[in-house]
């Protein structure tokens, strides 16, 4: 499991690259919030990699992440979480 933990963070990590400035500190954000709560880091990391699918597509069509999330991105965390 380590290893796989290991290796979707470091997907994740080159991912992000790939996110405009304004999109990746929405992110950093979400990311610090999940890592807050109760859930693994494993746990953390697929829904990490979910958010950038999100947010990437939504960068392609010229949309912020703000724009496909919404001002809550707290609660949007919180859904997810309880997915």
């Amino acid at each position: 499991m380590a290893n796989l933990l290991k290796q979707l963070r470091k997907e994740n990590n080159q991912k992000d690259q790939h996110l405009s400035k304004e999109n990746q500190l929405l992110m950093t954000d979400m990311v610090v919030y999940l890592r807050g709560s109760k859930l693994c880091e494993y746990d953390i990391e697929v829904i990490r990699r979910d958010l950038f699918g999100m947010i990437y597509e939504a960068q392609m069509r010229g949309e912020t992440a703000g724009q496909v999330i919404g001002d809550d991105y707290k609660g949007f965390c919180d859904e997810l979480m309880c997915s």
